[in-house]
């Protein structure tokens, strides 16, 4: 064939890999006309379409006048608009949700309303009747595959359904054998060679099919079985076609070519293994070690090749091609060092639809006003609330956020209400979401993005392509009269190409960087570049092994067998690879992965590193590290992951170093001088006086666990943003329950629970409980309520009630001879008890006497432990303190004799721990308790000043040694102390600082 670059002699292979390939029902003929002869080249994308077009124009004095160079697919739109019924070919997006919307509208139509299912994933099921064997002989293979009723079949419409029906129609719509397995399925039988759900699948993709018709759509493959079926009337004379895409012909095309007497088709693929490179474009190799270093290694290659092609004088900017499995990603870290250098950096790649922030909000949306009934998210609204397409400020849309997750019972509708009336802007994106119509405000989102201060042109061109999605999928929502959930399900899994350039930040020209996908560099000219970088070669990146998948399995079975196999395809996207760059290949094995892994080489790159050798099958003249033969490792570029500032950079070692600077490291709790007075803050009482530096027990209890946890907790406040449902909030329901039981049974003249009258005490824990319960609805949102939103939820309160009432048989037990007299004592700054040296400020749970003027403190807890104990305590180990802290307090403010200091459990397991004196309480009025664990000695030991065990002393002892350790805490707390010194291993527990160092130690 005189004039076709690469190719040889008929059944050969030339040095490129490539030959023509006769398939039945089409001829080669290639010996007969030239180039000039043929009247259709079809090509693989319109950038080899336009070099094709400039390098055969420039070899015919006659031009091309006379020929149609394009691709198959904009060949047949051409021949669509010309002798088509006018329906538009739909885009991908456009096919995803109109199928959704046809296997939603058939499940509707054929499900009776007690069939209805639901799929794993909360996706609408679709139950048919009346699917039946086509040949009536095979009622067993029906039967296995039903779903519980005779005769009935199920389906469960989730994302892989949609994508697997997605897929059939792109890619077998108008092909014969699949075209007769729908009408089979839509007439209600099964075809002999499919299972029943194969052919309900099938089913779908019918009503798909008449749906498309109704909504003047089309698929492709429909165009193309018209077109075949109309040939006399678009083929009216003989065409001579090339097809010239490197690949085998697809079903459409072979469907085409052989219904058509009058296309005389001639298809050029490659074949074989990769061979060598052109002569004149030089080979070379680079080795990361890892990951991590792959950007800067091509970063720098890069600038070094471009920097020397402009030193050279050349006449026009060189242009290099990167080719990377994640181009995007690349982009971003090569960018900032090339664009520095005077490079214009291009990119070209997908990212999801749910990436971009104005799909993120929208989806974030519409999963709010999808949400079934009463249960909904609030933390989805979040996304939504973000500027620039929220209407509000940051300020404003965290504000937002943080009051609607604080409170758990604000309903759905109110809270989308409050936010329409805090922006318009919010209103409108709330009404795209609900409806296709509403798309026309797409447009305000545009202008937002636009618009937008400080965001860049890349960051714009996202957001555009997003809008663009969403108005390709509600424009098909609208024809075929779906709403916005069949959008909705296509943009959750849809990409949206982005395609953008880095203008450089100095004015000479050093040269154009495209960083772009294996796939689509090969879709470029020939000799498009002088430089080719093919990024992430190993085999896990790019592997050549045939998926059998459901998809597969299918076309299998209706004979539609795949024209060429994994290999054949990476075979021909690398033949077309080789072929773009004039100058150099440089070919890019990370030689471990992310996780510090040995790799692979990619086939590919294995057959090239082959063609070199003069045996592949010897080991002999490979190294170990690289496996290059001696032949290849001139040029041999490597990048080590030490230099981890530079490889994140992409920048070298040198011009990181001149930009580096020692910033001194602030060691983990120490705070800046500057914020000093941040940790230490001074309480004030109700009417705005200055009390001083007075931390709560609670809060000295915490300090002394660990200084850093609590400034963790208490002072940056990591805490969930939610109103919450635990232990706290149970906490707060119980101690409001006890309290009010008291007043209310010691009202009916009963001093305390006994056993006497436990039956009455019951009653009235019942009532109590019911009442709180009921009355926590009206609490203000973040007071600690304890208000259920779910029945699980419900469940729990109704046992936490259950307990409080189990709680009084351990109540009519514990300490006979006390009494109540005072419940949630609150000790203020006008009462002037000083403790440790500062002002106390507190509230006691209980205070119990008895009737020789001696007093208990009870602190209420869910469940207690030994931490709760005074035994093995001491200054280094100083347990929970609350209690001892409480009972101090009270004899300098009630001028009581506090013989025992009580942590009481009203949880599932009713139990007593703390610390108590010996010669005051006896051990029998302590049921559930381990007493030897929680009592002080009768006397102080001798020398007891350096005794560390606080169960060694004397109740008032000991007392005096917690007072001491808490005033040393307190000193530590005033001076912004913070350091991680958890006091014990289970300190680290529920800790929100997960990379401390001392964590667990």
């Amino acid at each position: 064939m005189a004039g076709v670059p690469g190719c040889g002699a008929a059944g050969q292979v030339d040095a490129a890999g490539v030959a023509l390939k006769r398939r039945p029902g089409l001829h080669d003929g290639r010996d007969a006309m030239g180039m000039a002869e043929y009247d259709v080249v079809l090509l693989a994308s319109f950038a080899q379409v336009e070099e094709w077009r400039k390098r055969h124009a420039q070899e015919r004095s006659r031009g091309l006048f006379a020929q149609t160079v394009t691709t198959f697919n904009a060949w047949m739109m051409d021949l669509w608009e010309l002798h088509g019924d006018g329906r538009a070919v739909v885009d991908p997006l456009q096919r995803q949700t109109v199928m959704q919307a046809a296997f939603e509208r058939l499940a509707c139509e054929h499900a009776p309303d007690d069939l209805a299912a639901q799929g794993a994933d909360g996706a609408v099921g679709m139950q048919v009747a009346s699917m039946h064997a086509a040949d009536g002989a095979d009622a067993g293979r029906c039967a296995g595959n039903r779903n519980g009723e005779d005769g009935v079949v199920s389906l469960a419409l989730s994302p892989g359904v949609m994508k697997l029906s997605a897929r059939c129609a792109r890619d077998a719509a108008g092909v014969p054998a699949f075209e007769r397995a729908v009408d089979l399925a839509c007439a209600g039988n099964v075809p002999t060679e499919l299972s029943v759900r194969e052919a309900l699948l099938l089913k779908g993709v019918g009503a798909y099919r008449d749906m498309l018709q109704g909504a003047g759509l089309i698929e492709l493959g429909h165009v193309v079985a018209y077109l075949a079926r109309h040939e006399r009337e678009v083929f009216a004379r003989p065409l001579r076609v090339l097809v010239n895409t490197g690949a085998p012909c697809d079903w459409h095309m072979e469907h085409l070519f052989e219904s058509c007497s009058n296309l005389s088709v001639d298809v050029q693929v490659a074949q074989g293994a990769v061979g060598r490179i052109s002569h004149g474009v030089a080979l070379r190799f680079g080795f990361p070690s890892g990951r991590y270093a792959q950007a800067a290694l091509v970063a720098q290659h890069v600038r070094a090749l471009l920097g020397g092609e402009r030193r050279e004088g050349a006449g026009t900017a060189p242009t290099v091609v990167v080719a990377a499995k994640d181009p995007l990603s690349l982009y971003k870290q090569m960018e900032p060092e090339l664009a520095g250098a005077g490079v214009q950096v291009c990119v070209q790649a997908q990212v999801p639809f749910s990436s971009t922030d104005f799909g993120r909000q929208l989806l974030s949306l519409c999963r709010v006003l999808q949400d079934e009934g009463d249960a909904w998210s609030k933390a989805d609204l979040a996304d939504a609330l973000l500027p620039p397409f929220s209407g509000m400020s940051r300020r404003q849309g965290l504000q937002a956020d943080r009051g609607l997750r604080a409170d758990r019972l604000v309903a759905r509708e109110a809270a989308l209400a409050s936010l329409r009336i805090a922006s318009d802007t919010f209103s409108q994106l709330e009404e795209i979401a609900q409806d296709p119509e509403a798309d026309i405000l797409l447009g305000v989102f545009e202008q937002i993005a636009f618009g937008a201060p400080g965001r860049s042109q890349a960051w714009r061109m996202e957001q555009l392509a997003a809008a663009s999605a969403v108005r390709s999928c509600t424009a098909a929502a609208r024809l075929v009269g779906a709403g916005m959930a069949p959008c909705v399900q296509a943009l959750r899994d849809a990409a949206v190409v982005v395609s953008y350039e880095c203008v450089a930040e100095t004015p000479q020209d050093a040269g154009r960087v495209v960083v772009t996908t294996q796939a689509a560099a090969a879709q470029m000219g020939l000799g498009s570049c002088d430089c080719l970088v093919l990024c992430d070669l190993t085999s896990e990146d790019y592997p050549v092994a045939d998926k059998d998948d459901a998809a597969a399995t299918l076309f299998g079975k209706l004979g539609l067998a795949a024209n060429e196999s994994a290999l054949s395809r990476a075979r021909c996207t690398f033949a077309m690879l080789m072929k773009l760059s004039r100058g150099e290949l440089l070919c890019v094995r990370p030689l471990n992965d992310w996780d510090g892994n040995p790799t692979y080489p990619a086939a590919m790159l294995q057959e090239l590193i082959d063609s070199y050798r003069a045996d592949p099958t010897a080991d002999d003249d490979v190294d170990d590290v690289f496996g290059l033969p001696d032949a290849l490792r001139a040029g041999l570029l490597e990048r080590g992951e030490e230099l981890l500032f530079a490889n994140a950079s992409a920048a070298s070692a040198e011009a990181v170093q001149q930009r580096a600077c020692e910033v001194p490291r602030r060691p983990i709790g120490q705070v800046a001088p500057d914020r000093m007075s941040a940790v230490a803050v001074e309480r004030r009482a109700d009417d705005g006086r200055a009390i001083g530096f007075s931390p709560s027990p609670s809060q000295v209890e915490a300090y002394l666990d660990c200084p850093h946890k609590w400034f963790a907790q208490s002072r940056v406040k990591l805490e969930d943003l939610d109103e919450g449902f635990g232990a706290l909030e149970r906490g707060s329901y119980a101690h409001a329950v006890l309290q009010e039981f008291y007043c209310a049974f010691q009202a009916l003249g009963f001093a305390k629970v006994a056993p006497d009258n436990l039956d009455e005490a019951r009653r009235v824990m019942r009532s109590i409980a019911e009442s709180v319960a009921r009355e926590q609805f009206d609490l203000e949102p973040g007071s600690g309520r304890y208000v259920p939103t779910s029945q699980m939820e419900q469940r729990e309160r109704e046992a936490c009630a259950k307990a409080l009432v189990g709680y009084l048989d351990f109540e009519a037990r514990f300490l006979p001879g006390f009494h109540p007299a005072y419940l949630e004592y609150r000790i203020d700054p006008e009462r002037g008890v000083q403790y440790a040296g500062h002002p106390f400020i507190g509230t006691v749970d209980r205070i119990d006497v008895d009737d020789r003027g001696n007093a208990v403190v009870i602190d209420y807890k869910g469940s207690v432990g030994y931490a709760h104990e005074i035994a093995g305590k001491s200054a280094q180990l100083p347990g929970k303190v609350q209690a001892r802290m409480y009972a101090r307090a009270v004899e300098r403010a009630l001028g009581l004799n506090v013989v025992g200091a009580f942590y009481v459990s009203y949880g599932e397991k009713h139990a007593a721990a703390g610390a108590f004196d010996s010669r005051s309480i006896e051990a029998a009025h302590l049921p559930n308790m381990k007493v030897e664990r929680s009592c002080c000695a009768a006397e102080d030991p001798w020398g007891a000043i350096d005794v560390e065990d606080f169960a060694s002393l004397t109740f008032a002892t000991m007392l005096d040694r917690t007072e001491q350790l808490v005033a040393a805490a307190m000193q530590a707390m005033a001076a912004g102390k913070v350091d991680a010194s958890p006091s014990s291993s289970d300190s680290c527990a529920y800790c929100p600082v997960t990379a401390c160092p001392k964590r667990g130690a």
